[in-house]
């Protein structure tokens, strides 16, 4: 999609949807501007990302997408938006948008700035009453991760279901025993265990928690989509957009955090004492249809504790699948998808996107361009 240009006596020749980003560090693909940027690169917009450095290079980070490493490498046509995280002279007499990045809460306010963005609640409510036009942009998930893959784990084969999933690291004490005691409690659920554990073995917890280790990104979806349902513990910083990251898998999901998930009830339960989680499990046993105890799988504690290591031991191990893999309602289903959907990073850069076009409105600059 060609740029619309707009042409006045006063500025000959202004890109309309040309973005010019002045950062306080280097291009990172995976960070909050990086996310953004690229995805409103892919909408048709021509956007340079620029952060001032000693050599003289352009780099073509994505279509339409052009790292900047010297203000004078930038392209001479006027920006229709500058957005800055640091202070940056536009020229007098401009019609740019200037968009400032928000990010401590004793940053001055650039006022020439017609707009700020800020990414947490508390920004936001500091900003009350400072600025006419502040939008809260939250960070987002990246939707689509955990692609469904066709094939099931051979781990998983020798692994009595209902499979509860525990991914993040288990490090602490207080995250060992969450995990020891809703193990005994659900003594004939399986717990499968994705991630560091660190001083934590096989031995050291019941004959129904299987230590997987860690697993990277691109081969966490075979293992993620065979589970019946999920406990995760992510970094405290992160908890939101990994919970939506998460959530567009669709199944039922508990999150180890001190953070108050309250209002994504009952689409995910946070727990942080090993009453709440054993109530949790319960619940999303219920909802799945798998059976609430022992009696209903047939099983005596104790007919099966082998563990994933064991393997090369016993490869041919013929034990059947008992029950099938839950599959929560399909209401449930699509409503956790499109939660993880309504806070993705694509639906956050859509959200600048239509800032940016009222702004464009409000001040009667054009009409009809955003089309």
């Amino acid at each position: 999609m060609q740029p619309l240009l707009w042409f006045t006596k006063e500025r000959p020749k202004v890109l309309l949807r040309s973005l010019l980003y002045v950062a306080k560090g280097p291009w990172d693909h995976e960070s909050r501007s990086g996310q953004l940027l690229w995805r409103i690169a892919a909408q048709g917009w021509h956007v340079d990302y620029l952060y001032e450095t000693n050599e003289h290079e352009v780099k073509k980070a994505a279509q339409n997408l052009y790292i900047n490493s010297r203000r004078s490498l930038l392209q001479r046509t006027k920006y229709g938006v500058v957005w800055t995280e640091k202070e940056y002279p536009l020229p007098r007499r401009t019609r740019s948008i200037l968009i400032q990045e928000y990010q401590a809460a004793d940053e001055p306010i650039n006022p020439n700035a017609q707009l700020l963005f800020c990414s947490s609640a508390q920004l936001f409510a500091s900003l009350n009453g400072k600025h006419p036009n502040v939008h809260l942009i939250l960070d987002g998930c990246v939707g689509d991760l955990f692609k469904e893959p066709k094939q099931i784990p051979d781990e998983f084969l020798y692994v009595r279901r209902p499979i509860i999933g525990y991914v993040g690291s288990l490090d602490d004490e207080a995250a060992v025993e969450l995990i020891r005691q809703a193990a005994a409690y659900y003594r004939y659920c399986s717990f499968v265990l994705i991630g560091e554990c660190m001083g934590v073995g096989p031995s050291d917890l019941s004959p129904n928690v299987y230590v997987l280790g860690p697993r990277s990104t691109e081969d966490m979806p075979p293992y993620l989509h065979h589970l019946d349902m999920i406990i995760l513990k992510p970094p405290e910083e992160s908890v939101l957009p990994k919970v939506y990251e998460f959530l567009a898998l669709g199944k039922p999901l508990i999150v180890f955090t001190q953070q108050d998930l309250g209002g994504l009830a009952p689409l995910v339960f946070g727990s942080c004492t090993p009453e709440q989680l054993q109530t949790h499990i319960h619940q999303f046993l219920a909802e799945l249809g798998l059976p609430l105890d022992e009696t209903g799988l047939g099983l005596k504690w104790g007919s099966r504790s082998l563990s994933l290591s064991d393997l090369e031991q016993e490869p041919h191990d013929p034990r059947p699948q008992t029950p099938t893999l839950g599959h929560p309602p399909k209401k449930l289903f699509q409503q956790r998808k499109q939660l993880a959907l309504a806070n993705s990073w694509q639906a956050r850069a859509e959200q600048v996107l239509t800032a940016i076009q009222k702004t464009f409105a409000q001040q009667d600059q054009v009409r009809g361009w955003f089309l």
